[in-house]
């Protein structure tokens, strides 16, 4: 018979003891053994996932080719093939990532975006994911897809119709983009302004619109007012009974507002409200994936008669406002006390509570310009009226129309009297008419065509670099006038020539191209020189 256990209580200290050090040793060969054993650690691979394309996987093998280079020079590499696959796949949303790139997305992420990208160039303007915005973005910035500089300042604008919810500033960090594209490319700051996309997002320009707002319309003044201050102008009644007025008078104020404030202060309104200009280095394209692999030539590109963008030795510096890029307050509340006097001007049945304004003595100045707004009446319609004495002469001259279009005539051509003139003749013309007509007329003969071999096919761009090159003249300033650019056409060119000489025809002497002598006798018959 066994002898019944003893409760742990009712043991001596020293049997507890051995106890003890029999559970920690029983405890210690249970982990030691079951526990902490080296196992292989199953992957599991999942029955639906597809093979990988071909094309995909040539872009992933170009991860093992890169030899330290940087994450951009690999995203440039990989893009310049993912820009020639169309693809039709039907992806989950990649995960968020500050600065994407190809690599950093797994294969389904990929080909999800190959396909938004197929949809989105073929006018499919479905919101994608901010991912596949910034990627695209990116590919616009080095210059990815697109044969011209235009062409990628376009594509550009076309990208702030996007409004991702997870990214309130993307309005604002594409418009700078296009600032820092337009100063890197050396491109015309003209078409920026002419872009109404652009600057209803571009804060840096409403503020130079502001700055020169007595020498521009209300409307654009009124625009940037309305962009700028936190006061929102379009939701004042009295802006929407009587629109017109509201808005040249606000304008006419804010001018008053600033022309006190100068005179007082010594130094502009818009200094106060969004900080002095102020040269300072930058770093372009410091938000974005983009490669640096020439040295930029030294120049300066300015976007308005005080915002530039310099370069020199390689560094860029930007003379912009340093204040607070936003909606201001100060300007609002300025907006607001000019909504207040106005409406007292003009005696308006729905005045506003007065509040302090946050200038000394900017509303009396307002105040008076106030007085000088006179309401423009709206002309009332001229009154209908109708002469019941003609009617019957209408009705006669109706039937006669009636009765000729039943009759008809014998013949389709209209008759033409023998004695109307049958056009000017030559000697009716002035000297200045007859030479831009005879330059109508008379073209000059087309020029002979360029005698290029049937496997090579160049566009206008890359002709003209040619013909440049062969001249003797500036190829850069030749393709910049035409709007490309010099490093892309170059990148063209090699290409499709390459095929045929198995080498690189046009060759870099630092920033300066030319031809490789062995080809330039063969290329000058192409080119009929």
């Amino acid at each position: 018979m066994t002898e019944p256990v003893k409760s742990y209580e009712k043991l001596s200290e020293r049997e507890k003891r051995v106890r003890d050090r029999s559970v920690t040793q029983m405890v210690n060969e249970s982990i030691y053994t079951d526990i902490y054993t080296d196992e292989p650690i199953p992957f599991r691979k999942s029955s639906a996932e597809e093979p990988l394309p071909a094309a995909y996987r040539t872009i992933r093998e170009m991860a093992k080719e890169r030899l330290g280079q940087s994450d951009a020079w690999l995203f440039c590499r990989q893009g310049k093939q993912i820009a020639l696959i169309k693809d039709d796949y039907q992806a989950p949303p990649p995960r968020e990532n500050t600065f994407p790139c190809y690599q950093s997305l797994s294969d389904g992420e990929l080909r999800g975006y190959v396909s938004w990208r197929t949809r989105y160039l073929q006018d499919d303007y479905t919101l994608p994911p901010t991912v596949f915005l910034k990627l695209y973005a990116y590919e616009l910035i080095n210059g990815i897809g697109i044969n011209r500089a235009t062409d990628g300042l376009n594509q550009l604008s076309a990208l702030l119709r996007f409004s991702p919810p997870k990214e309130p500033w993307w309005q604002g960090r594409v418009a700078r983009w296009m600032m820092e594209y337009t100063a890197y490319y050396r491109m015309d700051a003209q078409l920026l302004w002419n872009d109404p996309l652009f600057l209803a997002n571009c804060l840096d320009f409403q503020q130079e619109i502001l700055t020169d707002a007595d020498t521009l319309p209300n409307d654009q003044v009124f625009n940037a007012l309305q962009l700028l201050s936190s006061y929102d102008l379009t939701r004042s009644r009295l802006y929407r009974e009587k629109p017109v007025v509201f808005r040249d008078g606000i304008c006419q104020m804010y001018r008053a507002a600033a022309h006190g404030y100068e005179d007082r202060k010594g130094r502009s309104l818009c200094d106060l409200l969004f900080g002095a200009f102020c040269e300072s280095p930058c770093l372009l394209f410091g938000d974005a994936v983009f490669l640096r692999d020439k040295k930029e030539e030294d120049g300066l590109v300015y976007l308005s008669p005080r915002l530039f963008f310099r370069c020199r030795d390689g560094f860029w510096s930007s003379n912009i406002r340093m204040g607070f890029h936003g909606k201001n307050q100060m300007l609002g509340k300025i907006l607001r006390t000019a909504d207040q006097l106005l409406r007292e001007a003009l005696r308006y049945s729905h005045p506003l509570k007065a509040e302090n304004c946050p200038l000394p003595g900017i509303s009396e100045v307002m105040a008076k310009a106030a007085k000088t707004v006179k309401e423009k009446e709206q002309p009332s319609p001229a009154p209908l009226t109708f002469d019941l004495s003609q009617l019957e002469g209408i009705r006669h001259a109706a039937d006669q129309t009636r009765d000729r279009l039943l009759e008809g005539s014998d013949d389709n051509n209209p008759k033409i009297p023998e004695d109307a003139p049958s056009g000017r003749d030559e000697n009716n013309f002035t000297a200045h008419e007859k030479k831009d007509f005879l330059s109508v007329q008379s073209p000059e003969p087309p020029a002979e065509p360029d005698a290029l071999p049937e496997d090579v096919v160049l566009a206008e761009d890359e002709k003209l670099l040619l013909r440049a090159l062969l001249t003797g003249s500036d190829p850069a300033a030749a393709l910049r006038r035409k709007g490309f650019v010099l490093s892309m056409t170059a990148d063209t060119v090699n290409e499709k020539l390459f095929d045929r000489f198995g080498d690189t025809v046009i060759l870099f002497d630092g920033e300066k191209p030319y031809l490789a002598e062995d080809y330039i006798d063969e290329i000058k018959g192409w080119m009929n020189l």
